[in-house]
């Protein structure tokens, strides 16, 4: 047994951000539905060279994360991390992945503070208007749990980002 730095996400972020596997596939959509995901997982491309030699017939093997076996479908191309800028050895699919480090019906729990939401701006949108409706989207969501009246009233808001500038001008990758 060893540590690995795992990363769940949900199917559709690989393509969202225009990646294609170094081999094999993704994970996509249909993979990552909340009680019927697949345990399937995508090797971090450094983590794929170093404890699987880059070889191709890795495609298919199993591999054993905590109480979960996934199957290995791709690798992510040399120095793909994501967004958060840091070493991901494997990629598991949320659904499966949060049922057993979160819990078993995190799907249905409100306000889930880990996770990290990314979004696409709809053509001719400004990141003004995404904040807008965003906090408004957030805020009615909010009503209905116990203690929105004391959050609400530090009046939160959403933030919307580009993921290239959040990343600095000197970053190529």
């Amino acid at each position: 047994a060893r540590t690995v730095r795992g990363a769940m996400t949900t199917g559709n972020l690989f393509d969202m951000l225009g990646v294609r596997p170094a081999v094999g596939r993704f994970f996509g959509a249909d993979e990552d539905r909340p009680t019927e995901g697949s345990p399937v997982a995508v090797l971090g491309h450094a983590f794929w060279r170093s404890e699987f030699g880059g070889q191709r017939d890795v495609l298919g093997q199993e591999i054993r994360l905590g109480r979960t076996t996934y199957t290995i479908v791709g690798a992510a191309p040399p120095g793909f991390t994501g967004v958060n800028l840091e070493r991901v050895d494997v990629w598991l699919p949320v659904s499966v992945a949060a049922r057993e480090v979160i819990d078993e019906n995190f799907h249905t729990a409100r306000f889930v503070r880990w996770i990290q939401v990314l979004a696409r701006l709809a053509p001719g949108a400004t990141p003004a208007q995404a904040n807008v409706q965003a906090t408004s989207v957030w805020h009615a969501y909010a009503r209905g749990e116990d203690d929105s009246e004391a959050l609400l009233k530090r009046r939160p808001r959403v933030e919307i980002a580009s993921i290239l500038e959040e990343r600095g001008p000197n970053r190529t990758d």
